[in-house]
């Protein structure tokens, strides 16, 4: 008995202290690159945490890196200050402008409302990521003496890494391999192995562009997944957040359904190809006849096409737009969902889904957290429709 467990023992800790050697003469050597978000600086005489530029080579091809605006976490938090991290993705950010978005706006708005209280507002939004890497973003921020976290999180699902449409990096759908995978690629050990079998060609930043060639449907079975790992993430997110003793500000993403179509669409999978040429007839037939300003007649020939397929988002879109301009203000609400829903392309998908609807309003995000959803929007826009609420993002 004694032999097997020590045969068992050799096993399991020969290779582990292998990988810790080489691990330990990479780092000596100088080979790689630190994997926290966040690195040691000094800042006008005085120590502070700034952005990491390598932190995203774990989730990025080369020459295809994003990063978060530039920023410096003061180490000694003075008295009187309240520190604010924004937490998310392009929309979070800003993108293009970061100067423009709402972390700019929540600053200037907090300081003129409290003047008596320091607030620090650090944008830490970095586009096309997703809540697989917001995870280890949190836990690196969960030690910088946060008060509030702000997470403005769920466009890039799909798109972002590990996501079924991604062509970032490998595609995912089991968390706990995307976790091992993004732990292994924090290694040096990891970062020799990855550059080894990564192709020495650097890609182009074409940002929505480089996505279209992996559309992924709504009622994928890919989509499952997808929703079951945001879920997780998001409750992992919230609980590191909550565990530095901050409080968190949990709020769906703003999306402008009204003002802007659909960046993909893609037909039911079971469309027939006669039926495929009849649905193409009727949306030309109400194209024309709403650009010669004949509304009523358009929406009944879009109607017809989405009695046939009501998949195509697009297709959703013009019908909203239609009952809009003929004063149909509910119907119109209703029919600009349906975009959100079925668009898989777009860098808003899983934010507007009504299937993410547990995750947001779970007990654990509405009790610790401060929960802000569509109604939100939808009670300050005009005539209840969700339109020019848009950040300084792209218009989705």
């Amino acid at each position: 008995m004694r032999l097997w467990v020590f045969r068992i023992a050799t096993a399991i800790m020969v290779p582990v202290l292998a990988i810790a050697t080489i691990e330990a003469g990479l780092r000596v050597f100088g080979y790689g690159y630190r994997s926290e978000f966040t690195v040691p600086c000094i800042v006008q005489g005085r120590n502070a945490s700034c952005d990491n530029d390598h932190f995203t080579w774990q989730f990025f091809p080369p020459g295809a890196f994003r990063l978060p605006p530039a920023f410096a976490i003061p180490a000694e938090k003075r008295p009187g200050t309240f520190r604010i991290f924004i937490v998310g993705e392009s929309a979070a950010q800003g993108d293009p402008e970061p100067s423009y978005g709402f972390a700019r706006y929540l600053e200037v708005m907090l300081r003129e409302r409290v003047p008596a209280t320091n607030f620090e507002v650090i944008n830490t939004g970095i586009t096309a990521i997703n809540s697989h890497v917001l995870l280890p973003v949190t836990r690196d921020l969960a030690h910088r003496q946060s008060d509030l976290f702000v997470l403005y999180i769920g466009n890039n699902e799909v798109v972002g890494p590990f996501g079924p449409q991604t062509t970032l990096t490998a595609h995912g759908s089991s968390l706990a391999l995307i976790r091992a995978g993004i732990y292994f690629k924090s290694l040096r050990l990891g970062q020799l192995l990855e550059a080894g079998l990564r192709s020495s060609k650097p890609r182009e930043w074409r940002g929505m562009e480089m996505f279209l060639e992996q559309q992924v449907a709504a009622d994928a079975p890919a989509m499952t997944g997808v929703y079951q790992n945001f879920r997780s993430n998001l409750h992992d997110i919230i609980e590191v957040a909550r565990s530095s003793g901050a409080r968190v500000l949990v709020s769906t993403v703003g999306v402008n359904l009204k003002d802007c179509a659909p960046f993909a669409s893609l037909h039911r999978t079971d469309l027939a190809r006669e039926d495929r040429a009849t649905w193409e007839a009727r949306v030309h037939e109400g194209a024309m006849l709403e650009a010669d300003g004949h509304l009523a007649e358009a929406l009944k020939r879009y109607l017809a096409a989405a009695a046939i397929d009501d998949h195509y988002a697009e297709l959703q879109f013009r019908i909203g737009r239609s009952y809009w301009m003929l004063g149909e203000f509910d119907a119109a609400r209703s029919s600009s969902r349906e975009p959100a829903i079925w668009t898989r392309c777009a860098s808003v998908p899983i934010a507007a889904s009504t299937r993410l609807s547990g995750p947001w309003q779970s007990r654990q995000a509405r009790e610790s957290s401060c929960w802000m959803g569509r109604r939100s929007w939808q009670a300050a826009a005009r005539r209840g429709s969700p339109a020019r609420i848009c950040s300084t993002s792209t218009c989705i």
